[in-house]
């Protein structure tokens, strides 16, 4: 809304002269005093800010050395008001400029050809990249104006829809989410970045170089596949040794039992037993006994 008093064409007015503004910068707004030619002491000067329209600058003398200054130009009938470390306060208020009895007031208000306000977040900010190859960004901006549009790319190609960018009003701000999921196999050595565009202001968000080792399916795959490979081959080995053992000292058993039966063998043939031993000597003495007879017997 804008209120003004005694304001013909060429007769007193204010503008933004910085744009755009940034937050957290300084702002100027310019008043031009009067087309008259002798300017600009020959009457008060005022500076009046917010919906009581409080005084913060008179004949510049400030209220707040620390937030408001004031600089004239007697060449153009001019008054510019600085406000320092512009904030969120400072926006959608309105603004009075007087000279003498001519008062010319409007509100500041948030737009988004004039105002950009930057993340507080740092960046840019590095890739996360897992052991799969995929890399990832999860960051939220807290605060953002305007609503910001971004992209993504490798060096070689688009990969902005790979980027997804959530926006949600934040009061008269946006709070953002930027999520970024890529597979980067075979994109050594190339740079990944992620640019968002805030009002005219382009801001890196992503920069991070793919390195060969990352991006390498040998190192990030076949190797734990080798590391695996050798676990289970290691597993095999120590089995098969344990399976030779077993089997060596079942081979040792059934030996030592072959060997204590061959011996208990023998020693049954050559030692028999004492009944057999009996029969046999009976045996012979019924040979000597028939071969004494026989020599009688030719006698008679």
């Amino acid at each position: 809304m804008v209120y003004t008093i005694d304001t013909q064409e060429g007769d007193i007015s204010w503008t933004l002269l910085t744009k755009p503004v940034i937050f957290g910068k300084d702002a100027s707004l310019k008043c031009h005093l009067t087309s008259e030619s002798k300017c600009c002491d020959s009457f008060a000067r005022k500076w009046s800010a917010g919906k009581t329209f409080d005084l913060i600058m008179m004949n510049g003398v400030s209220s707040n050395a620390t937030k408001y200054t004031e600089t004239v130009d007697n060449r153009f009938n001019t008054s510019s008001l600085t406000i320092k470390n512009f904030s969120k306060n400072d926006v959608n208020i309105p603004y009075e400029c007087t000279y003498g009895f001519d008062t010319f007031s409007k509100t500041l208000e948030l737009t988004k050809a004039n105002f950009e306000f930057y993340p507080d977040e740092q960046i840019p900010v590095d890739l996360a990249i897992d052991e799969n190859r995929i890399a990832a960004l999860n960051v939220t901006f807290k605060t953002i104006f305007p609503a910001p549009v971004c992209s993504a790319s490798d060096d070689v190609q688009n990969i902005s829809s790979k980027l997804l960018v959530k926006t949600d009003k934040n009061g008269t701000f946006f709070t953002s989410n930027i999520q970024l999921l890529y597979d980067v196999g075979n994109s050594c050595n190339r740079i990944v970045v992620v640019q968002c565009t805030i009002g005219r202001t382009h801001l890196t968000i992503v920069n991070t170089t793919i390195s060969c080792q990352q991006a390498s399916v040998t190192v990030q795959i076949v190797k734990p596949l080798l590391l695996s490979s050798g676990a289970l081959l290691l597993v095999v080995a120590i089995v098969l040794c344990i399976v030779y053992l077993v089997r060596r000292k079942c081979t040792c058993l059934k030996a030592r039992d072959h060997i204590e039966e061959q011996r208990d063998s023998n020693q049954r043939m050559v030692t028999p037993d004492d009944g057999n031993e009996m029969d046999i000597l009976s045996q012979d003495s019924d040979v000597l006994e028939d071969t004494t007879d026989t020599p009688q017997e030719l006698y008679t």
